[in-house]
């Protein structure tokens, strides 16, 4: 039963990961650092921002 728990806690909070980052629009954000190298700001600087 303690096993079942965690996983439904892994998976809830995974989901709640997702939500986050859709909301905040990092997807995005990261497709966009990755295809513009010429940004002289990093993504885990723009991470550490928020």
């Amino acid at each position: 039963m303690n096993s079942i728990e965690q996983i439904d806690t892994e998976n809830d909070t995974k989901s709640l990961i997702s939500s986050f980052i859709n909301l905040i629009g990092l997807a995005k954000l990261t497709k966009q650092v990755n295809f513009k190298r010429k940004s002289t700001v990093s993504l885990t600087m723009i991470i550490s921002w928020l």
